[in-house]
């Protein structure tokens, strides 16, 4: 029978607070009882570090037995006597101590070794077998103590067993063939595993083992744990030897070699075909593709996604060479590998040169004199053919220069002094409010960006003298007996130009009906107008304007140039530089000096300056709106505000 009471006298005594023969004070005993169930909760707290942990029952009171230290009463006055002496503040006595301590060490002994260590020293093949040879490895039980099954050791190393086999199977997937390791839910179940395997996992196991529980992890066993995690990752890399020798004349081949290139496998270590390397190895290679043919580089004759490994291979050694290098740095990077600057280095010099591969060697000799010669030859000066390295005459660079040709010459006819002269286009008068101008309308000329000048010629007209005229007896030699017919030379009348909508909007009366002083024009799209002003009365009038001659606009690059000679050197240059931007290169300082000196030799060439005037209210004259040779009629045509004309 154990009680509190008899614990804590004994202890007081023991611990000299109580003399022999004398009777504990009831604060002594109040405060003994209090420190003896603290000491037991404190035995608990420590021994949940323990191999099998049990839970030391506390004292209810001072009379109810605890059966449980019947047993280990020792243990509680050697230990109690101590703590006493230490609460009182009594000189410690070192052979209490020590007894205190033994008794301690062979409590937590007995309690250690409730179950008996396994019985044999290797895996027999179970769950169990793997923890109980892990906890062994870190320390926590040896030849004289075990751990029960369902103890919280055991536990705790299932948990940790499975969250490191489920990392391995993460990290595996970046290796030659990831396989899978099985994740052992139920430890008295068999578990197929090869010998290093098992070896790998019992080490790594008591390695994280005695992290987790706070002990420190000897150089030994980390490198042994190490170096085989090593060898079942080599093992598994050497599961087959396939041989795929020689110049690569499948995708397999390819993704083989690509392999070797990058590292994954070696003379002696190779992959199976299905492996997941190879598999990984020919999606990056169907991404490649994809991508390199959106970027023109490359040509595959099925689609990427298509791509399968018995696929023959259907390239030049160059764009082989380019391939393979290629591959084998996106399956280094892929695998999570540092990318080696001699690989980085081989596949960008094999991809610059797989550039503008020559799929075909089209001759474009001679001065061009088409849209195509002008298109080769620019891809010359920009860098993108050589004289060993050209395009096909449909390629993707040919029709993207061809566009760039059409963009730039349709700016270039928006600028008066890069062309070499301008065209007059006439119409008689219907007296119509307006007219049309572009391709098929009333002037028939390209829609113009804007008028460069304009007149109204009056119609010719004549008239005859009769012969009983005063006139005709003083021009006997001319009229003799029959009629004089006289006919006026035509007159111009040069037509102010209005620039702007807003001056047309200030015109009053916009309808009025005379000869016409005035014209504006409304660049609408895709046909245009012109407004004379005043409206010219019907087949009273010609009507003419001068606008820019057009420029060629090509329909397809074998279209004929269409340029005077001096314009070849421009086109060349200048669409050499759009195209140069257009691939993503660098214009060189070279190419765009030439460029522009030869753009400024057409500007110089086209240059026609008219001679200077100024306004008539500068100076001093006014316009008479009777005057057929003047600027028009001026402000006695219009009602308020200011006039268009001035």
């Amino acid at each position: 029978m154990t009680i509190a009471n008899n614990i804590v006298s004994l202890s007081l005594r023991n611990s000299g607070v109580t003399g022999v023969g004398q009777v504990p004070l009831a604060a002594d005993t109040a405060d003994a009882f209090t420190i003896l169930n603290a000491w037991i909760n404190e035995i608990n707290l420590e021994r949940a570090n323990m191999v099998n942990r049990e839970v030391c029952p506390t004292f209810p009171d001072m009379t109810t037995d605890v059966p449980f230290w019947t047993s280990y009463e020792h243990v509680l006055l050697t230990s109690m006597a101590v703590r006493l002496r230490e609460i009182y503040s009594l000189p410690p006595v070192d052979l209490d101590v020590k007894l205190a301590v033994s008794a301690l060490t062979a409590f937590n002994a007995i309690n250690l070794q409730q179950q008996a260590p396994p019985t044999v020293a290797a895996d027999d093949t179970t769950g169990f077998g793997i923890i109980f040879l892990a906890l062994r490895a870190a320390g926590r039980i040896h030849d004289a103590q075990g751990a029960l099954e369902t103890s919280q050791d055991v536990t705790d190393a299932h948990s940790i067993l499975n969250e490191m086999l489920d990392e391995w199977n993460r990290e595996r997937a970046v290796r030659v063939i990831p396989g899978s390791l099985p994740t052992i839910s139920n430890l008295s179940s068999p578990v197929t595993l090869s010998t290093g395997q098992r070896n790998a996992i019992v080490l790594n196991l008591a390695v994280r083992l005695r992290d987790w529980f706070g002990a420190e992890v000897s150089k030994t066993l980390l490198e042994r744990a190490d170096r085989a995690l090593q060898l079942i990752q080599a093992i598994n890399q050497q599961q087959t030897a396939p041989i795929h020798a020689g110049v690569p004349s499948t995708v397999q081949q390819l993704v083989f070699l690509a392999l070797r290139m990058a590292g994954r496998i070696t003379d002696e270590q190779s992959v199976a075909d299905a492996s997941k390397d190879a598999n990984d190895a020919l999606s990056l290679f169907s991404m490649m593709i994809a991508q390199w043919q959106r970027q023109r580089w490359i040509t595959w004759p099925t689609s990427p996604l298509s791509i399968s490994m018995s696929d023959p291979l259907t390239v030049s050694d160059q764009s082989l060479e380019a391939l393979v290098s290629n591959l084998a740095a996106r399956i280094v990077i892929s695998s999570g590998q540092p990318l080696s600057e001699f690989l980085s280095a081989e596949a960008g010099i094999s991809l610059n040169t797989l550039r503008n591969q020559q799929m075909a060697e089209p001759l474009h000799a001679g001065v061009p004199s088409t849209a195509q010669g002008v298109i080769f030859l620019a891809l010359r000066m920009a860098g993108r053919i050589t004289d060993t390295q050209s395009v096909a005459d449909d390629s993707k660079d040919v029709n993207d220069a061809f566009s760039l040709l059409v963009m730039m010459l349709a700016q270039w006819q928006r600028k008066r002094w890069l062309l070499w002269n301008e065209q007059q286009a006439s119409v008689v008068s219907t007296g119509a409010n307006w007219y049309t101008i572009g391709p098929g309308q009333d002037f028939d000329v390209a829609r113009p960006d804007k008028i460069h000048a304009a007149w109204c010629r009056l119609q010719q007209f004549s008239y005859s003298i009769p012969g009983d005229n005063p006139l005709a007896e003083q021009l006997p030699f001319l009229l003799g007996a029959n009629p004089l017919t006289v006919t006026h030379n035509p007159v111009d009348l040069p037509l102010q130009i209005i620039e702007a909508r807003e001056d047309w909007a200030t015109i009053a009366i916009k309808d009025l009906r005379s000869i016409p002083s005035a014209v504006f024009y409304d660049s609408a799209w895709p046909t245009g107008r012109l407004y004379f002003w005043p409206v010219p009365i019907a087949a009273q009038y010609e009507l003419h304007i001068i606008v820019k001659a057009s420029l060629p606009a090509y329909a397809s690059v074998n279209d004929d140039l269409g340029l005077p000679p001096e314009y070849l050197d421009a086109v060349v240059s200048n669409l050499a530089c759009k195209i140069a931007l257009a691939s993503g290169g660098q214009v060189s300082p070279l190419l765009l000096a030439e460029a522009r000196a030869s753009l400024n030799t057409i500007k110089l060439a086209n240059s026609q300056i008219p001679l200077l005037s100024m306004p008539a209210f500068l100076s001093g004259h006014r316009g008479d709106a009777s005057s057929w040779v003047g600027r028009g009629l001026d402000r006695a045509w219009t009602v308020g505000g200011t006039s268009v004309l001035g």
